[in-house]
């Protein structure tokens, strides 16, 4: 199973429309609420390579398209064996 990671901020309203986006499609993932970190930016980057939000891993991949990326892939159906069973952190 495919595993996806969102690194997220409450104030990001990509971040918004990604996570509305997975869970129209009903796509599984773990969330990580960067506003709850001290020194997030540091911590997004190390993470992913990148400052901004919203950060995407998936498979422990960074998806360098960000969103316009996993959009893409979710439009041509790479997420279709991935269901909401596991948790929205």
């Amino acid at each position: 199973m495919k595993k996806l990671i969102i690194y997220t901020a409450e104030w990001c309203a990509v971040c918004l429309a990604l996570k509305k986006m997975l869970e129209h499609h009903n796509i599984a993932y773990t969330e990580i609420d960067l506003t709850k970190i001290e020194n997030y930016k540091e911590y997004l980057y190390e993470k992913t390579g990148y400052w901004g939000t919203p950060g995407i891993v998936l498979d422990g991949t960074v998806l360098k398209g960000g969103f316009p990326e996993l959009a893409g892939m979710i439009n041509r159906g790479y997420f279709s064996e991935i269901h909401k069973e596991s948790t929205n952190d």
